[in-house]
């Protein structure tokens, strides 16, 4: 009676140290995100434009479609609505940016009085996750257009610019998996691709927090 009053126990308790494992997402799962994120360190890491000393804020809804999902590792679809917000340092007397071209306006009296905002669509990325114990860590990449209210980042570039940006971090879902709060890190690139006559582009650092849901 007592093996039997014993392996009962024991079944609960591995019943409910299961049921408190985060459930994987599985293959057709769809989840809904809202990010926001801050530039930080901006002029450290990795370099692909010339300006990287603007501080730029940024929130974006998300939507994810996982394709694959095999022993712990997913591979989904994610389409983005980003809008940012990239604000002057009043502090500088130069906003230092190095261009190819050496008469390009590029300075500080441009960009001191205003923000300028911009809002675009980034329809191509891509999202790899996979579990390691109770998170999940994650790698993404992304690519699409972002329309500002300026030429940016200088007078004689251009409104509409290129986005991509590449991500790590780890999610921390909840017990039933529904839902996710993730923390990470986004190198963020804009540049208009050499369709204006200058083309500085623009980098930032950001740190990144999303809530994330799976839709029903």
């Amino acid at each position: 009676m007592r093996l039997v009053m014993v392996g009962a126990a024991l079944g609960l308790m591995a019943a409910e140290s299961a049921a408190q494992l985060p459930s994987a997402p599985a293959r057709g799962d769809r989840f809904r995100t809202v990010m926001h994120a801050t530039s930080f360190g901006s002029n450290a890491g990795p370099r692909f434009a010339h300006v990287r000393d603007r501080a730029v804020v940024m929130s974006a809804w998300q939507s994810e479609r996982v394709l694959v999902s095999m022993n712990g590792t997913s591979i989904s679809r994610v389409v983005e609505v980003p809008f940012a917000v990239i604000l002057p340092r009043h502090g500088d007397q130069s906003w230092n940016c190095r261009t190819l071209e050496t008469l390009d306006p590029c300075h500080r009296q441009n960009w001191a009085e205003f923000a300028v905002l911009g809002a675009g669509v980034s329809p191509l990325g891509l999202r790899v996750a996979r579990e390691v114990g109770s998170v999940r860590v994650f790698a993404s990449i992304a690519g699409g257009v972002m329309a500002f209210n300026r030429n940016m980042p200088s007078p004689r570039a251009r409104r509409v610019n290129y986005s991509g940006d590449y991500s790590v971090g780890v999610d921390f879902p909840s017990h039933n998996g529904a839902s996710v709060i993730s923390l990470g890190w986004r190198f963020q690139h804009w540049s208009n691709g050499g369709t204006a006559r200058s083309n500085p582009g623009l980098d930032a650092n950001l740190l990144t927090l999303s809530i994330k849901e799976r839709r029903r």
